[in-house]
């Protein structure tokens, strides 16, 4: 445990490390973009629009404010996918830096979540106009978002730090992850209501953690309840677990990551 503490101290002193990793990061994935940082908004409102089209129209879900029910989703899931999927290959693709002996190599996965993270905020922005649009009152259970986004932040830390690690010694772990994000995507009620799950699987179901998260999101913004409190606290000790894992996994292949890459 002492040594978990010391880890994490050191990381936080080359906090400015990790921020400038990421901002560099976030700055290359648009720079030979016409439309620059609009992507980050238009990203998920574009796939927003393709899900509405489909499912209110194709599919037909009656769901009240549809649009809203999807993009409350859709923002969060966005954040992980793309977390997800670019962890495999943050430390093989930097092995410069990662050859360098004084180089913090925590700092790569980090800086992935933080850099997608940045993009997540944007995106907030365009779920709060959509809530004024609807005009969704936010009461005080809107509040709780924050926190329940810090769990989901612990939550894919934990993958981006055991992903990029086992990459490094199974090269397999990227093709994997691409067909577990698109299982995990249909396994999470994103255009669906937790309601089409039979209650009787729902339980299991909700140990999904973005299942759980998603849920709790739509309660707090939506539908303006609390959570359910079982359902949250799960989630952060499978969050916490997940992030404990990853950084102890990470930690251990550390030492004969440069000799891989």
């Amino acid at each position: 445990m002492s040594d978990f503490i010391q880890e994490a101290a050191n990381i936080w002193r080359r906090r400015d490390l990790v921020w400038n990793l990421a901002l560099k990061g976030f700055k290359v994935r648009y720079k030979s973009s016409a439309l620059a940082l609009l992507w980050a908004v238009l990203n998920p409102l574009l796939m927003m629009f393709i899900f509405v089209a489909v499912f209110s129209y194709v599919v037909r879900l009656k769901i009240p404010n549809y649009p809203l029910f999807l993009l409350i989703a859709l923002i969060p899931w966005q954040y992980l996918s793309h977390c997800v999927s670019l962890s495999p290959t943050v430390v093989i693709s930097n092995s410069v830096l990662i050859k360098k002996v004084m180089f913090p190599r925590e700092s790569l996965p980090l800086s992935l979540v933080v850099e997608h993270g940045l993009s997540f905020l944007i995106s907030l922005c365009l779920l709060i106009i959509f809530l004024i649009a609807y005009r969704i009152r936010p009461t005080g259970w809107a509040a709780l978002f924050i926190p329940l986004a810090l769990v989901q932040v612990m939550f894919i830390t934990g993958l981006s730090l055991l992903l990029s690690s086992l990459n490094v010694l199974y090269r397999d772990v990227q093709q994997l992850t691409e067909v577990v994000l698109l299982l995990w995507f249909y396994a999470t009620p994103i255009f669906y209501p937790i309601s089409m799950v039979p209650e009787k699987f729902q339980g299991w179901y909700l140990i999904n953690p973005m299942a759980a998260l998603t849920v709790s999101y739509r309660d707090v913004l939506l539908y303006a309840k609390p959570p359910d409190l079982f359902v949250v606290g799960q989630t952060v000790l499978i969050s916490l677990a997940a992030f404990v894992i990853g950084w102890a996994v990470f930690r251990r292949i550390s030492p004969v990551m440069a000799d891989m890459v």
